[in-house]
């Protein structure tokens, strides 16, 4: 059984926020030193700041398509929450997947 979303309204601005902390957990992740993650961190917001001015500026279907890659990053936790909603409310059933599409 597949089961669909339609999102109407995303808050593009909040995206970028969230995204931030994200690439710079990945950043550090992936290079061994983490430079560019503490150059990153010491900013504070500003980068946060700067990539929603950035996000804003961009073509409808490119900030959506920064959406899905937000929304894949969190794929496991949203199963999660569902399985836990369903279990709450008593219905016996196990999301195994999310697909998440622009």
């Amino acid at each position: 059984m597949e089961l669909k979303f339609t999102i109407d309204k995303i808050d593009y601005g909040g995206i970028a926020k969230k995204a931030i902390p994200i690439v710079i957990k990945k950043l550090s992740a992936s290079h061994a030193d983490g430079k560019l993650a503490q150059i990153l961190q010491k900013m504070g917001n500003a980068p946060a700041d700067v990539a929603k001015v950035m996000l804003n500026a961009l073509p409808q279907d490119m900030k959506d398509q920064v959406a899905v890659l937000l929304l894949q990053s969190y794929k496991e936790e949203l199963t999660g929450l569902l399985n836990d909603f369903a279990a709450k409310k008593g219905v016996e059933i196990t999301v195994s997947n999310i697909e998440i599409n622009p």
